[in-house]
């Protein structure tokens, strides 16, 4: 659930938990004295379709500081795992099984079905745009595009250069639709190594993004730049080397996905990386 839908559900009465077992009321801090804060919300969500409404330092403390999730739009910040993050047993246990995978083999071995798809888009792409030459487009249509100034965007989604591409597959958008543009954009395409990449791109400012990253996987491998890279796949499925980083403007991925691990991939997917940003 989006907190935008979450924050209009906790404002309007109670704070339900354990199938109704606890209730407990949740008294509402409005932004203007007089107002009801629903009301707020309300309104902003007619005359701001799709974005977040501005957070009282209530909601901020509730929903995100007592909860150990960063505040929206902050971007990602570098944390200390035992004291920033709150994890659950099972969920540390996990983490650390990732992160000494990433270390001693270089990928954490599980089934990838991003690996599956990313190595058959090639294929899809041409599929699809055989089956849609003919049909008109619906705004925010959120089928591959062929053409990257045909999609329209809320900021200037500039894609892979040219010269880091041996062949375009297609384009596609992500995260939200706002006013007639979207907050977010991939682009599909097959580099100059034996893999097939997406490279996503979102606007922190536009969709309110952040994220605590872990001391203990956080590198600043692209560019200087607060960076976290893994590798997750198996035989069967394939393996997806990713590369996310982020700057005060935009969260940026790279997912290159091969059918067999190898260290060249993981550096050459690292390396592109480095020139998409430069």
């Amino acid at each position: 659930m989006k907190k935008t839908a979450l924050l209009i559900l906790l404002v309007s009465a109670n704070v339900m938990a354990a199938d109704n077992v606890i209730k407990k009321e949740y008294n509402a801090k409005p932004m203007i004295d007089g107002n009801r804060r629903v009301d707020e919300i309300i309104e902003w969500s007619k005359n701001h379709p799709g974005e977040m409404p501005p957070l009282t330092e209530q909601e901020k403390n509730e929903f995100f500081i007592k909860q150990g999730i960063p505040l929206p739009g902050t971007g990602a910040t570098v944390v200390d795992n035992t004291k920033g993050l709150k994890f659950t047993k099972s969920q540390t246990s996990f983490v650390n099984k990732f992160n000494l995978a990433q270390k001693t083999k270089g990928y954490y071995e599980k089934p990838n079905k991003k690996a599956k798809i990313l190595l058959a888009m090639p294929e899809k792409a041409e599929k699809e745009y055989n089956d849609r030459k003919l049909l008109a487009r619906s705004p925010g249509d959120t089928h591959l595009y062929e053409v990257l100034s045909d999609m329209p965007m809320k900021f200037n989604y500039k894609g892979v250069p040219a010269n880091l591409a041996t062949k375009v597959i297609g384009y596609a958008p992500e995260h939200t639709f706002i006013n007639n543009g979207w907050t977010g954009a991939v682009e599909f395409f097959i580099p100059g190594f034996n893999s097939v990449c997406a490279y996503h791109e979102i606007s922190i400012k536009l969709t309110k993004t952040s994220a605590y990253i872990p001391k203990e996987i956080a590198t600043y491998a692209v560019n200087n730049k607060l960076t976290k890279i893994n590798a997750m796949g198996d035989k069967d499925t394939g393996f997806v080397y990713e590369v996310e980083w982020w700057d005060q403007q935009f969260k940026r991925t790279l997912e290159c996905a091969s059918q067999n691990y190898s260290q060249d991939i993981a550096k050459a997917t690292l390396e592109l990386a480095k020139k998409i940003d430069s």
